[in-house]
């Protein structure tokens, strides 16, 4: 049974965290989250490429960060950000599809209010 996508996002934000820890390396991590998960080798590979993304452009996914969301972050909330951001500005996956299955990795109580809220227009006036 495939995994569900958002758990490529859950496994890119874990291997995140086990990696600032200076648990493994990359490539171990990948593999390590990838059979924890069950994931196909279309997810690995997308786990892989968020994974790779986020290290390698770490700088401009934070200053992009910075720039949509002022004050503090912890770090799984900016890790979660990261994420979304490299899925849209570095892989260019479509957009209902980053921001859907990245925004279910959000804790319902505490993280979304520090979300960014400028991120996206506000919606159309009616009437």
């Amino acid at each position: 049974m495939p995994a569900k996508n958002y758990h490529v996002r859950q496994a890119a934000v874990s291997a995140l965290h086990a990696w600032a820890k200076g648990h493994d390396y990359a490539d171990t991590l990948i593999e390590r989250h990838a059979q924890r998960r069950k994931l196909s080798s279309a997810d690995r590979g997308l786990l892989q490429a968020i994974l790779f993304g986020v290290l390698r452009h770490r700088r401009v996914l934070d200053h992009w960060i910075g720039k949509l969301r002022e004050g503090k972050i912890d770090a799984e909330t900016r890790d979660i950000l990261r994420v979304g951001l490299c899925q849209l500005l570095i892989l260019g996956l479509p957009d209902h599809a980053a921001v859907n299955e990245t925004w279910k990795l959000v804790k319902p109580t505490s993280a979304r209010s520090s979300m960014p809220c400028s991120a996206a227009p506000p919606p159309p006036a009616s009437g």
